[in-house]
């Protein structure tokens, strides 16, 4: 079998980008909301 092509990186669109990390934001305030402080 040829040896396989090397990966050529691609760019990620600005717009997938920035929903991930709002996402990835989001994940973050849950976790931290899950310790049982604050809401006494």
């Amino acid at each position: 079998a040829p040896p396989p092509k090397p990966r050529r990186p691609t760019r990620i669109p600005r717009g997938i980008n920035e929903r991930r990390l709002r996402e990835k934001k989001q994940r973050g305030e849950t976790k931290r909301g899950r310790t049982g402080r604050g809401w006494t």
